[in-house]
């Protein structure tokens, strides 16, 4: 199978490209400035392909559409996204740009080129008063974010109506820097209080699901594939963890995980007035990814130490650095 990957250097991205890879797929990695490393750990297994990466502003319909006529994708995996809710919030033109406009063009070109197209969606369409939500609930996004993206999901059924739609709520994954994913960020938190002595306050009124990147690209080879045997294939779908977590909760886990004991973290109770209003609790019913056997759920337990060490000794290295240079 042939695939396109937009967002290619993203954390949700970084994790497909690596699946679809390493599963013997050919992909190519689309990018607006930033090639990724490649893994070579596998390279000698007989299975794993290399990945072509390919700077493209996705804002450009014909560079994307030269991308993809020399590629020949089967499918167009559409991660890239503005998915912070404050960035969205200041600055609202750009957010509609990145996930509406641009999702009309990879839509468009999806249907110039004949390959199907698999959109990543939130679990933000929803305003978290009737969870679980199976896909075809009543959508009411609360915030900016979670409108332009279900604008995006309509954006890309006007145009290529058999496009696939999928709804992933908080994820977390391998990162370059803790601030990729709202879960790992949170041991800058950690830091901060255990370095600085103060207490900090933490939400704990908002149910999580954390959602590992790597289960989240294994649903999305599975489908991919599902839709290679049945050609009629496609529909919405909600993928999440089992877990719920306040952000507070997982603070204090990674302070545990961390080795850091004098983190003061407090429950806020409320949320932030001076942030993107969030939903207080969207729980995705993800039965129909479960009985197609698509689903994969690592333990937040296990999947998460590995990454806080690598973060851990990331931090401890730019310490040793800086006193190097005083």
């Amino acid at each position: 199978m042939n695939v396109v990957v937009t967002g290619a250097s993203g954390l949700l991205g970084r994790a497909v490209v690596q699946e679809f890879s390493r599963t013997g797929h050919s992909v190519t990695g689309i990018v607006y400035s930033r090639v990724p490393k490649q893994d070579e750990s596998d390279a000698d297994d007989g299975n794993t392909t290399k990945v072509s990466f390919v700077k493209c502003d996705l804002r450009d319909h014909d560079a994307f559409l030269a991308v993809c006529e020399k590629a020949k994708p089967d499918v167009i995996i559409h991660c890239a996204a503005e998915r912070r809710p404050d960035q969205c919030a200041d600055n609202p033109e750009a957010a509609t740009e990145l996930n509406v406009s641009v999702s009309e063009h990879v839509a468009k070109v999806a249907k110039a080129v004949g390959s199907w197209l698999l959109y990543i969606s939130t679990d933000y369409v929803f305003d978290g008063t009737q969870s679980p939500y199976k896909a075809n609930a009543p959508t009411n996004p609360l915030n900016l974010y979670g409108k332009t993206k279900l604008q995006g999901e309509v954006a890309v059924r006007a145009i290529k109506s058999d496009a696939g739609v999928l709804r992933v709520p908080v994820l977390y994954g391998e990162v370059e820097r803790a601030s990729e994913s709202s879960v790992s960020a949170l041991l800058d938190t950690v830091l901060r209080s255990a370095t600085s002595g103060d207490t900090v306050a933490v939400d704990d009124w908002a149910t999580r699901y954390p959602t590992l990147t790597a289960d989240v690209a294994v649903v999305l080879r599975g489908l991919c594939e599902r839709k290679q045997k049945f050609c009629g294939f496609f529909g919405t779908w909600h993928f999440s963890g089992t877990e719920a977590f306040t952000k507070l909760e997982l603070a204090q886990m990674i302070a545990e995980f961390a080795g850091i004991d004098n983190a003061k973290l407090v429950g806020s109770g409320a949320p932030a007035a001076d942030a993107a209003p969030r939903p207080q609790n969207v729980k995705l019913d993800s039965q129909a990814i479960s009985l197609m056997g698509l689903a994969k759920h690592t333990p937040v337990r296990k999947a998460l130490p590995p990454i806080i060490k690598q973060l851990m000794a990331q931090h401890q290295q730019e310490k040793e650095d800086s006193n190097k240079t005083q």
